[in-house]
């Protein structure tokens, strides 16, 4: 996330964003990717917690290594379905108009 933020601040620097609109599309796409997997992942911990003071006799079946390895591959599908639009549409920032948009640059965001 760090990364992305330092790009999108060269892209305000510069004026355009390095690299064509393939670099921005993947960076982009993988900033919203790690966002979504970091927001499931705070999510699951969440469960953990709220299932080792509600669900502690069956907290050792909930959480071992199994059911682990099944949230963290659900956290990764389900990052990826919800990007699945981010890659369709190409979403790419534009510094002209400070915004992330989808799709080809059209007169209204340049103006």
């Amino acid at each position: 996330m760090l990364l992305h933020l330092m790009y999108i601040g060269v892209c305000l620097a510069r004026g355009e964003c390095l690299g064509g609109d393939l670099i921005n599309t993947v960076l982009m796409t993988l900033a919203v990717y790690s966002c979504y997997m970091c927001m499931l992942l705070n999510l699951f911990v969440a469960w953990n917690r709220f299932a080792a003071v509600f669900f502690y006799l069956k907290y050792d079946k909930l959480f071992n290594r199994r059911m682990f390895i099944f949230y963290y591959a659900s956290a990764l599908i389900l990052s990826a379905i919800a990007n699945i639009p981010g890659w369709k549409y190409g979403m790419k920032f534009v510094s002209r108009c400070q915004k992330i948009i989808f799709g080809d640059l059209k007169a209204e965001y340049l103006a």
